[in-house]
């Protein structure tokens, strides 16, 4: 779960993990910086059921990651 800080890195490569967001979004100033900053990941149109996904590899979490998880599925080696 995250906290104050955000989500724990991505179990896979460290990276942040960030909000994914779906649907149609309308381009603004707010949404170009959440983007840049790293704090938002656009999903596309079609709604899945993962909610978070990783800015670097790209792994997608239905939960945000808990600190020893292994794989974007939950489960560890």
């Amino acid at each position: 779960m995250p906290n104050e800080q955000g989500p724990p890195p991505c179990p896979r490569c460290g990276h942040r993990v960030a909000r994914l967001v779906y649907g149609r979004v309308r381009r603004s100033a707010e949404l170009q910086r959440a983007l840049d900053a790293g704090e938002v990941v656009l999903a596309g149109c079609v709604v899945g059921v993962h909610r978070w996904a990783c800015t670097g590899c790209g792994a997608r979490y239905a939960d945000a990651p808990e600190p020893g998880q292994d794989r974007p599925d939950g489960s560890t080696a």
